[in-house]
C-alpha cells in the first residue's frame, strides 16, 4: 500500500497517494515510514497542520528519524517566516 501511494505521489496525485499511505498506517502504525510518507504527501497539498501531525507521530516511534525532524523543521521555519513577514507589514 505504501509503495502504491508512492507511486501515486510521483505521477502528480498526492490525494490519491494520501489514502493509500493512510491504508499502511492503519496496517501497521508502528512504522513510522508510512507515517512519514504520508506527511510529505500533505506537505505537497500545503497542509501543514497534517503534515505536521504525521511527522510528530512518526518521531515518536523513532526520535532519530532524520527525514521526519528535517521536513518537521522545513515547515516550522517556514512558519515562523511568515510570520515574521506579517509582523514586519
Amino acid at each position: 500500500m505504501d509503495s502504491k501511494g508512492f507511486i501515486m505521489e510521483e505521477l502528480g496525485k498526492p490525494e490519491t497517494a494520501i489514502k493509500y499511505y493512510q491504508k499502511a498506517v492503519q496496517v501497521n502504525p508502528e512504522f513510522p515510514v508510512f507515517l512519514y510518507n504520508n506527511g510529505k504527501a500533505h506537505q505537497k497539498l500545503r497542509e501543514n497542520r497534517e503534515a505536521l501531525e504525521c511527522f510528530n507521530k512518526a518521531l515518536k516511534l523513532d526520535p532519530n528519524y532524520k527525514d521526519a525532524q528535517k521536513a518537521k523543521e522545513e515547515i516550522l521555519s517556514k512558519k515562523l517566516k511568515n510570520s515574521n513577514i506579517q509582523c514586519n507589514k
